[in-house]
């Protein structure tokens, strides 16, 4: 049996909605943060020791989505530092707007920082900085990895390296090589075609090794509970089944051998479990921290 995987989630006008179900029914959001707030203190003596006197430490923010991460990580920043100023890349107007918001909102805490937002791509922001060569102290790719082809990973981690400072750090946070989605596409992986990249954080640091780049690893576990993805009649349900598989329409468009696999394996893998009830997924988080020396 052969299936195309119809239209990547990515790809579609749909995957604002299907993240907003994924982060409703996920530990996601709140087990990031929890990271940044216990966690980045690693990173903020280290980038102290290396720039010391440095009274403004330049940051870059690449697929920096709405900011939510971003702006914690700003702020955990500027108790070591004075002043940060952070240029964000993302494509999207709409999450810009929505990164705009927040900083508004949080103002009183993000004293001392400056925002410089960049409406366009990866590749347009490397066609800019081949001119004006700016360098950054520290950079943060948090699940933003999604569009880089397998193929280019090792050139695009060169690339993304060479923005920083020696002695500058490099944040990045991907899906795990043990997700759902990743396990599924290996499961079926003579009989499916995957439209979503599947690059996981096994792949990231195999890419940093192969190009000598020093880095420290670890991972967040995260659940989601996918309970209300049985229901065929639930909205929310069907986005997060989208989310989770990356696919628009998953149940709407999807063959009948192609939900009968999703399910069973939901149900039957070593990614999940029941628990009073409720179906739960892991989808743990990479962390990925590069020294550049």
């Amino acid at each position: 049996m052969d299936v195309n995987f119809y239209t990547p989630l990515q790809a579609s006008q749909q995957y604002s909605a299907s993240f907003e179900a994924y982060k409703a029914n996920s530990e996601e959001n709140q087990n990031i943060s929890r990271w940044i707030s216990e966690q980045f203190d690693d990173i903020s003596r280290s980038l102290c020791k290396q720039f010391e006197g440095v009274s403004t430490l330049s940051i870059l923010g690449i697929g920096s989505g709405d900011g939510t991460f971003e702006v914690e990580i700003v702020i955990q920043l500027l108790k070591t530092f004075p002043s940060v100023a952070c240029t964000v890349v993302e494509p999207s107007g709409e999450r810009i707007e929505s990164y705009k918001q927040l900083v508004e909102k949080r103002k009183s805490a993000l004293h001392g920082a400056t925002f410089e937002w960049r409406a366009e791509s990866l590749d347009e922001f490397y066609e800019v900085n081949r001119v004006n060569k700016r360098q950054f102290h520290f950079l943060s790719l948090i699940h933003s990895c999604y569009f880089m082809k397998h193929q280019e990973l090792e050139n695009h981690l060169r690339q993304i390296t060479g923005f920083l400072y020696a002695g500058g750090q490099a944040l990045i946070m991907h899906d795990a090589e043990t997700t759902l989605m990743i396990q599924f596409q290996k499961r079926f992986t003579s009989n499916l075609h995957p439209l979503r990249p599947t690059i996981h954080g096994g792949h990231i640091k195999d890419a940093l090794k192969n190009l000598q780049i020093e880095y420290e690893a670890s991972i967040i576990p995260i659940l989601c509970d996918a309970t209300k993805c049985s229901d065929e009649d639930s909205v929310e349900g069907n986005l997060l089944l989208d989310f989770l598989f990356a696919v628009e329409g998953c149940r709407a468009n999807g063959k009948s051998e192609i939900l009968k696999m999703i399910f069973e394996f939901m149900n039957n893998s070593d990614v999940s479990f029941n628990e009073n009830g409720k179906l739960y997924v892991r989808m743990p988080t990479q962390v990925i921290v590069i020294s550049v020396t």
